[in-house]
């Protein structure tokens, strides 16, 4: 797409400008997206899905490749169409902690938006995923012309500053088995597939990114993880961990 309204970047390319996003064919569209169904867009009418569909830019990446990433100034609104997105976050001296793992129907990049600031995290994709874009001043003029999707998206937003204090207490006030159980639990809402004995999360992540995500050392992540597994709850394959007892998981964090 050669008037993408964003820059991606390529980890580990020198050369991003040699790295083009796939365009999707003309029947991609918002009436027919599987992640809309339950989303802040799920209620518009005809004539505003219209709208919305002439607004936005769909686009395909690989994994690697940076959305966007903290500091930058927001230049559009972001929906994930399928795939999923790391989200994460670093300090002055370098150490990172990942947020989250956004998932198909994820609206993304919008507090910025109405902020008038700088993103606050970095989001890259971890696996091939979609995504459409709708510029920051259409998609602001979209929210004041349909005040349900406003209302949707001040619902998601207080969820996900509800979410940031619990990650808060839970790093300060939590054992390391707790917060990786409560971790896992979470990724069993959003991402779990059920496989024969359990429920399969295929995280595609290494274990400093897992122990990132987790605000614990790798060490610290090991020894958690050995104890879930000791007791029978967990099965650790690589980038891949088997739920085998979800009940027994939740009692962990009573």
């Amino acid at each position: 797409m050669e008037d993408t309204i964003f820059q991606v970047t390529v980890k580990h390319n020198q050369d991003a400008s040699l790295f083009h996003p796939r365009s999707e064919p003309t029947e991609q569209c918002c009436f027919a997206c599987s992640s809309r169904p339950g989303g802040i867009f799920s209620g518009l009418d005809h004539a505003s899905l219209v709208e919305l569909d002439r607004l936005r830019q769909t686009s395909t990446y690989p994994a690697g490749v940076l959305v966007y990433s903290e500091a930058d100034r927001p230049r559009a609104a972001y929906c994930l169409c399928s795939g999923r997105l790391k989200l994460s976050s670093s300090s002055p001296d370098g150490r990172t902690v990942i947020l989250g793992i956004a998932a198909s129907g994820d609206v993304l990049g919008v507090r910025p938006l109405l902020l008038g600031s700088p993103h606050d995290h970095t989001a890259e994709t971890i696996e091939e995923s979609r995504i459409c874009f709708v510029p920051k001043d259409s998609f602001l003029s979209f929210m004041k012309r349909n005040p349900d999707v406003s209302l949707k998206l001040s619902q998601k937003l207080s969820r996900e500053l509800g979410q940031a204090y619990r990650q808060v207490c839970s790093l300060v006030l939590k054992p390391a088995t707790e917060r990786l159980a409560e971790v896992l639990l979470a990724l069993c809402r959003t991402h779990g597939q059920p496989v024969p004995g359990g429920i399969g999360l295929n995280t595609n992540m290494g274990q400093d990114e897992m122990a990132e995500m987790v605000g614990l050392s790798r060490r610290s992540l090991n020894r958690a993880l050995g104890t879930l597994r000791g007791q029978g709850l967990i099965e650790c394959r690589r980038r891949f961990i088997i739920v085998r007892n979800h009940a027994a998981l939740q009692n962990c964090l009573v």
